[in-house]
């Protein structure tokens, strides 16, 4: 399943996309009816909030949304952060740059990886697979040799992203429903209050009316 098996978190401005951190949990604050009782908003930490010393945002599991409201997701080609370190070991030959990781990278000939370089970012074809720590790239002849460079992660064709438009017009239609409803059983619980009442009364006035034959039938077995 490769990153599928990771979830794909979007800032609630709807620009920001990170991926999770293993930091999730409920929060039944963002519960709601029809589609989105079965997507909980979760709460987690993603890169750019490490780095940015930024606590813990909320947000869906797109891959969840996605199978209760797949019209607030979509699928776009993007890069995401599965490597995310900086190279052991860089060596250049000619058109190639083979770098070497402190861990297995997950990569395959025929990925695309993102580097960071000192100028820019680029994304690279990868052309061979040495070892679990260690791949090659081409197209570097334009880049030099100077520099740090970053290994950012590899390019997915099937990277989930929310729309929250969506998702807040959902949360506006599912709020008026549940205020709708709430007005319904109101009136519901009001209708019944009346009707019990007037039970209490008609039972009150029959105990009334009992009470006064039990005292008769006293009154006339006594005077007997």
């Amino acid at each position: 399943r490769s990153h599928r098996s990771q979830r794909v978190f979007v800032s609630l401005a709807g620009v920001h996309r990170f991926w999770w951190m293993p930091e999730i949990t409920s929060s039944p604050d963002m519960g709601g009816c029809s589609q989105r009782d079965n997507s909980d908003c979760r709460r987690c930490r993603s890169y750019r909030s490490i780095k940015s010393g930024v606590g813990p945002n909320k947000g869906f599991i797109a891959q969840e949304v996605e199978q209760v409201y797949p019209i607030a997701v979509k699928t776009i080609t993007d890069v995401i952060p599965s490597i995310y370190e900086r190279p052991l070991n860089r060596e250049i030959k000619g058109d190639e740059a083979t770098f070497t990781l402190s861990k297995p990278h997950g990569l395959k000939a025929g990925d695309r990886v993102r580097l960071c370089l000192p100028r820019d970012q680029k994304t690279f074809d990868i052309v061979r697979i040495d070892t679990d720590n260690i791949f090659t790239v081409n197209g570097w002849s334009e880049q030099g040799e100077e520099g740090e460079c970053f290994v950012y992660g590899k390019e997915v064709r099937d990277f989930k992203e929310i729309d929250y438009d969506r998702i807040h017009n959902l949360n506006v239609s599912a709020t008026q429903e549940l205020a709708r409803q709430l007005e319904q059983l109101r009136a519901e619980n009001a209708e019944l209050r009346s009707k019990y009442d007037s039970m209490l009364r008609a039972n009150e006035a029959v105990n009334g009316r009992l009470a006064k034959l039990e005292a008769l039938l006293d009154s006339g077995a006594s005077k007997r």
